[in-house]
């Protein structure tokens, strides 16, 4: 199963950037790619690329993380990883030229795999969701309610979709 998706994020009305995406699944084994780009006004004083990964498993419980990459193409001194060691229950850390080994908490996710983990889920679910998520420096805690149904228009027609809305909750770790 191969998923792609190009989208524009704007923020304030502006357009900052394009992103490439693709998931893609073989067997039980997952790999999410997100390649972004500035864009508008922001391409002329910014031009970092920034590439992020996350590799797993698919399990009953949706998404299962064994490997997180996030880094600038332009600058590798602040790219970030995270290796889940699920046997260990440890997560290694790689950022600031430091690593940092950290208890691995249940149902943890990564900056990547958090964004597909909600295809995973039922409706009433995605009610009101909670769980620890790796950035690749630290685990915070993020808290996701339903904030509505919206309808959206998008190249291929109007989609009907669920808005969900982050607060994050806490640090741990």
């Amino acid at each position: 199963v191969l998923v792609k998706a190009d989208y524009a994020v704007y923020k304030d009305g502006l357009h900052i950037a394009t992103v490439d995406e693709s998931y893609e699944k073989s067997g039980d084994q997952y790999r999410i790619v997100s390649d972004s780009n500035p864009a508008g006004l922001l391409a002329i004083f910014v031009r970092t690329r920034i590439k992020a990964q996350s590799t797993g498993t698919v399990t009953a419980a949706g998404l299962q993380p064994a490997h997180m990459d996030y880094g600038r193409l332009d600058d590798a001194s602040k790219n970030v990883s995270a290796a889940f060691d699920w046997r260990a229950r440890e997560l290694h850390l790689a950022f600031d030229g430091r690593n940092e080994t950290l208890p691995l908490v249940s149902g943890i996710q990564d900056r990547v795999s958090v964004m597909y983990q909600f295809l995973f889920l039922s409706p009433e679910k995605v009610q009101l969701l909670e769980f620890p998520m790796t950035n690749g420096k630290k685990i915070e805690h993020y808290r996701y309610e339903l904030a509505g149904h919206e309808q959206i228009d998008t190249p291929i027609g109007k989609l009907d979709t669920l808005h969900v809305a982050c607060e994050k909750c806490g640090r741990d770790g």
